[in-house]
């Protein structure tokens, strides 16, 4: 079975050497869009990771907040949580 693991060869194109072809064409016609390309796609990652990070510690300290406040027959208001791109200042 290791064998079978080590030698087998990938089918059709692999997906890397087409999108680095497809980068690389944007780079020679459009350099400046390819750096803003690069850039906007770089800030919505960076964004969505901070948004589930946020998400995950408002959740955590809601329900930890609702749980002490339960013990003392107080009821908090159902979460939400707002995403960055929605938040107002």
């Amino acid at each position: 079975m290791l064998d079978t693991l080590t030698t087998a060869q990938p089918t059709g194109e692999p997906l890397g050497l087409l999108l680095a072809l497809l980068l690389a064409a944007l780079v020679a016609l459009d350099p400046e869009g390819a750096l803003a390309l690069g850039t906007r796609l770089n800030l919505a990652i960076l964004t969505e990771i901070a948004n589930v990070r946020l998400y995950v510690l408002a959740w955590r300290t809601h329900s930890r907040l609702a749980r002490d406040m339960a013990a003392m027959g107080v009821q908090l208001p159902p979460f939400r949580f707002v995403r960055i791109q929605d938040r107002q200042d």
